[in-house]
């Protein structure tokens, strides 16, 4: 839908803004610096796709939608857009203060190549959403800004677009108008609409985006699945001394050169025989590519999920129950700690969280040097697909949730298609024993 090739974009940055601007336009004498806002960037966004870009402030998000909207030019490169584009960037964008809410809902669906019968099938839709039935023959400028935003959002929102591009404008409202809109955004989501989204909340992109990109400097670091580039972000965050930009470049280069292998290998295992009544094993699948944050007191290893017959397995079935056991060693004495285990989706968002011995006790001490086991069991009531479950052990001893390990994916699963699943939400009824 989207192909951006090798695409910069450069401001010039005068000392004396109108004096240098009139001797480098009229006399071509340059007095200025150049701030590189975008640089060489390739990106193809597929039919379908869900694009989060992530980054921090003046990273070059924002400029590059303005980009792929047609607001502004690249310097070089060349961007392809196939379909219709809205874009919310800036919600009021195209209204006319003078005009009333009825007649800039009219002029901003023409601006958009809409005919008049077309904007009066979706006219009750737009004004009812925006909530402003009783405001919608009152000029614009009589509007607060945040009836103005609902009202732009309410239009775009409606307009069905082929492609989408959301730039933080989900806090619109109070909080019931912005379930709405975020159950109207999942509609989108869900009728297969290729949309671009940017926010720094980074839930957000893990539940919302298939895909995610890195911006830094007007650069991709990284590109890839939403919840590594949330670590990668989140690192960034902590540090970018260039050692750990430099560092997340590799990442992004080793992560390219192992995309092909992993294919392979996903495609082996698609290739794997089954009765969605048995489940079954297989090599590699979810492999981890981050380390684990452990303290160096602790060794936590052995990570399975075992059925009935205590038979190794990864790819699980419907309603069944198993067990999900690690184990734990300590070089020290490890006194009052809890063990905390949390289902997560297939973004990598938390579903469910189990709590062990519970929420109001503790493991009195695990002596030093000695291997504990610990085992929870689950029953797969949940739709197909590919889910993980992390570990974290947090200690009570000192201060309250000190966190001494913290391990996502530690397993990752996949439960089979079966005839009498029938789940259309994911649920998740855990329960475990006390071991």
């Amino acid at each position: 839908m989207i192909k951006i090739s090798n695409v910069s974009k450069h401001y010039k940055l005068y000392e004396r803004n109108v004096i240098d601007r009139f001797k480098d336009t009229f006399l071509g004498k340059s007095n200025y610096n150049t701030f590189k806002a975008i640089e060489n960037v390739t990106l193809d966004i597929k039919k379908g796709e869900i694009l989060g870009l992530v980054g921090r402030n003046g990273a070059g998000k924002s400029t590059l939608l303005k980009m792929i909207s047609g607001i502004t030019k690249p310097t070089s490169g060349s961007i392809e857009v196939n379909g219709r584009i809205i874009p919310l960037l800036e919600l009021t964008a195209g209204f006319n203060m003078e005009y009333t809410g009825r007649e800039n809902i009219y002029f901003y669906c023409s601006m958009q190549g809409m005919k008049k019968k077309e904007i009066d099938k979706i006219y009750d839709e737009v004004v009812a959403f925006s909530e402003l039935e009783d405001f919608i023959d009152v000029p614009l400028k009589k509007y607060s800004s945040g009836m103005k935003s609902r009202l732009g959002f309410a239009v775009s929102i409606n307009i069905n677009p082929d492609i989408l591009i959301l730039d933080e404008v989900l806090s619109v409202g109070d909080d019931l108008f912005r379930r709405k809109s975020f159950q109207k955004m999942n509609e989108f989501f869900e009728s297969g609409k290729t949309i671009i989204f940017v926010t720094h909340s980074m839930p957000n992109i893990i539940q919302m985006c298939s895909r995610a990109v890195l911006l830094h400097k007007g650069e991709i670091l990284y590109d890839g699945v939403p919840k590594d580039v949330v670590q990668q972000y989140n690192r960034l965050l902590s540090s970018s001394d260039k050692k750990v930009i430099d560092d997340i470049k590799a990442e992004s280069m080793n992560k390219k050169n192992l995309d092909g292998k992993k294919q392979i290998d996903n495609e082996k295992s698609q290739m794997v025989l089954h009765n969605s009544d048995n489940d079954y094993y297989v090599e590699k699948f979810g492999e981890k590519t981050y380390k684990a944050d452990v303290d160096s007191s602790l060794v936590v290893d052995g990570f399975n999920i075992k059925n009935s017959s205590d038979k190794k397995v990864n790819h699980l079935v419907f309603n069944k129950e198993y067990s999900f056991s690690f184990k734990l060693k300590t070089n020290v004495d490890l006194k009052k700690f809890r063990v905390i285990c949390v289902l997560t989706g297939s973004k990598g968002e938390d579903l469910s969280v189990i709590v062990r011995p519970n929420s109001k006790t503790y493991f009195e001490v695990l002596e030093k040097d000695k291997d504990q086991q610990f085992s929870i069991k689950f029953r797969t009531l949940l739709k197909q697909g590919i889910y993980g479950l992390k570990v974290s052990i947090v200690s009570h001893e000192k201060t309250e949730n000190e966190i001494l390990c913290n391990i996502n994916d530690a397993v990752v699963f996949k439960v089979l298609d079966h005839q009498f699943n029938h789940n259309r939400s994911i649920v998740s009824l855990l329960y475990s024993d006390e071991s």
